[in-house]
């Protein structure tokens, strides 16, 4: 058997306890953020989480650049190329987006995602993503993300003893005051249980040759949305 030769399919995600793990296999694109469909408050709110800096002016650049507002200023024919004024056909696409550095899209690339309809699968996604939608609806509320923070714990930890969700009353968690209960509604109605877009990662080496396929396959209509070999 030769040492220098290997399969893997493998992907890094960063867990509750804000720490990289490695899952094997799959993994589903509905458990991240879409950049496509995100809000303005939830974009401000992953950007935040990743402490990429001048947030607020990236979101305004995402927006432009999905064609949300004008390119009043021509910030991108500024920048050598037009503006796509359309949705981003791959989270690739994002480094395009003006002020976003390869370190930030480095940071936020495990996070997000240009498939699926903008819900989050309540049944896979990590405690901090499920933290981000959260901290979106709150800034969308004006209500403080410390209620937010307390929203996401309570739905993980009843996750974690209870197992998956199968419908929305099994999420019952014991929400303390006004703020929690309106983060928690509009979540409620952000979320789905199961899940149609899976990425697949397959990297292999052969000698001192490496190689990697990326691939996102919807089982719904059952075919590839995505395929590039590197």
């Amino acid at each position: 058997e030769n040492q220098n030769e290997f399969a893997t399919i493998s992907h890094n995600i960063i867990d509750k306890n804000n720490r990289l793990k490695t899952i094997y296999g799959v993994i589903d694109e509905e458990r991240k953020i879409n950049i496509n469909i995100a809000s303005r408050e939830l974009l401000l709110a992953l950007l935040e989480e990743f402490a990429v800096n001048a947030a607020q002016d990236i979101v305004n650049n995402i927006l432009i650049w999905r064609g949300d507002i004008s390119d009043n200023d021509k910030i991108y024919e500024k920048l050598g190329y037009p503006c796509k004024a359309d949705n981003f056909s791959n989270i690739e696409e994002l480094t395009l987006v003006k002020d976003i550095t390869p370190n930030d899209y480095q940071k936020l690339r495990e996070s997000i995602t240009t498939y699926g309809d903008g819900f989050v699968n309540i049944n896979t996604v990590s405690f901090k993503t499920l933290t981000i939608f959260a901290h979106g609806i709150a800034k969308s509320l004006s209500i403080d993300e410390n209620f937010a923070d307390s929203v996401a714990t309570k739905i993980i930890e009843l996750r974690d003893r209870n197992g998956c969700f199968k419908e929305k009353n099994e999420i019952d968690i014991i929400l303390t005051g006004e703020e929690e209960e309106n983060i928690f509604n509009k979540l409620m109605d952000s979320i789905i249980f199961k899940s149609d877009n899976f990425l697949i990662e397959a990297t292999g080496n052969v000698v001192k040759i490496r190689g990697k396929i990326s691939a996102v396959y919807n089982r719904k209509d059952k075919r590839i949305l995505y395929w590039h070999e590197s």
